[in-house]
This record gives C-alpha cells, sequence and structure tokens, in this order.
C-alpha cells in the first residue's frame, strides 16, 4: 500500500508568498494612485483660487506699511 505524504514543494511556498505580497503592493498603489489624484484636484483647485487672487491685486488695498498698490 502507499502511503500518502503531506509534503509541501519549498518553491509553492514562495509563490504563495510572493502572490501575498503582490496584492498587498497593488492595493498599495491603487492606494497611492487615488492620493495622488486627490492632491492634483486640490492643487488644481487652488491655482484656480491663486488666479482670482491675482487678477485682484489691481485693486487698491492699503498695506500694512500705508504703501499703496497703485504705480
Amino acid at each position: 500500500m502507499s502511503r500518502c505524504r503531506s509534503f509541501v514543494h519549498p518553491n509553492f511556498i514562495e509563490v504563495v508568498e510572493l502572490e501575498e505580497h503582490l496584492t498587498t503592493v497593488t492595493l498599495q498603489r491603487k492606494m497611492a494612485e487615488k492620493d495622488v489624484a486627490d492632491v492634483l484636484a486640490i492643487l488644481e483647485d487652488g491655482c484656480d483660487l491663486s488666479e482670482e487672487l491675482h487678477s485682484g491685486s489691481d485693486l487698491d488695498i492699503p498695506s500694512e506699511s500705508g504703501v499703496s498698490n497703485e504705480s
């Protein structure tokens, strides 16, 4: 009669560990891509605000030094 042995090839264990690592890294990459998209959206919104503030700089607004913005 033949005996059934529980034997797992060492390469199989390495493959399973690599697959788990790949899954983790893929999830981290997706999260990083989402974070980058969020930051870019914030920066784009900030650029719009900056342009609005810059376009309004022609107004005569008194500064702390009391010097006018007019040339």
